[in-house]
């Protein structure tokens, strides 16, 4: 609700994110840039649509890794319940880039790495309810919300080069419908500068991702199943909103519980208002 416009205003906004992924199978370090632009009619309905740019960059075992670049389109529609405080937001998200992988692994005793570079889609669409400010603590308000999304991600069909052992690997697909739940905090320092927080709780229904399918090039095809994922973790996130110069800044720190999600990242947003 941070985004939300006054009638009949429009804005544009640049924003960015850092962040680091640890888990058990990899650890990964993440960035996003995106700008958009937001309209919002005398009617109440507004439209967003910002594109962006995504980096992710995996270790994955025995010197392995992974790096994915990928540019994507966020159209978004909010709409206000009459003159209620309760808003329905649609979401979707297109998303294409590629990914280079190096598949480290143990030939004749000697860590070796087989190369491959892939091209990556990713669809999805995510429906979300606020009540705005449904409860007040003295000058401190608090905004419920929860939100379901649906993400499906296809790895194109790739065949690997160097090392003892290259192999032909199949197209997959990978499926994740998840849930939120939490409420956002805004408490005010003074008439120019806010405190955010979030507290959210989330779980994501498949519980094991799609196996991978392949061939050891020139000796015999196999089946990796999918890994097991951790199905639910919590968020929590803090920081500060201001105004600055002609236009609103806001940095917040978030944090998670060990789930299919970042560990932690920093978003810093600049957002303009006319």
């Amino acid at each position: 609700m941070l985004s939300l416009l006054p009638n009949c205003k429009q804005s544009v906004w640049a924003s960015g994110d850092i962040g680091r992924y640890d888990s058990n199978q990899y650890d990964s370090n993440l960035g996003i840039g995106e700008v958009g632009l937001g309209t919002r009619f005398c009617n109440g309905i507004q439209l967003n649509l910002a594109v962006g740019r995504i980096y992710s960059k995996a270790e994955t075992g025995f010197n392995g890794k992974t790096l994915l670049q990928s540019t994507y389109l966020r159209p978004e529609v909010i709409y206000q319940w009459g003159s209620s405080s309760l808003h329905t937001t649609l979401t979707g998200l297109y998303s294409f880039g590629d990914a280079d992988i190096d598949r480290g692994y143990i030939n004749a005793g000697n860590m070796v790495q087989s190369q491959g570079n892939t091209s990556t889609h990713t669809a999805g669409a995510r429906i979300r309810f606020d009540w705005q400010n449904a409860l007040k603590i003295d000058s401190t308000n608090l905004t419920p919300y929860f939100s379901l999304s649906y993400l499906k991600t296809r790895l194109s069909n790739y065949t690997e080069t160097g090392g003892g052992f290259p192999a032909a690997w199949s197209r997959r697909n990978e499926d994740a419908t998840t849930l939120h739940a939490g409420v956002d905090v805004v408490h005010p320092l003074n008439a120019k500068t806010n405190l955010l927080g979030r507290v959210e709780a989330a779980h994501r229904f498949e519980s094991q991702g799609s196996d991978a399918h392949g061939e050891l090039l020139g000796l015999n095809a196999f089946t990796i199943n999918g890994q097991s994922i951790k199905q639910s973790w919590l968020r929590v996130g803090g920081g500060v909103q201001s105004n600055i110069f002609d236009g609103v800044a806001s940095l917040m720190l978030n944090v998670t519980t060990r789930g299919e999600t970042p560990t932690y990242w920093l978003n810093a947003t600049y957002r303009l208002t006319f």
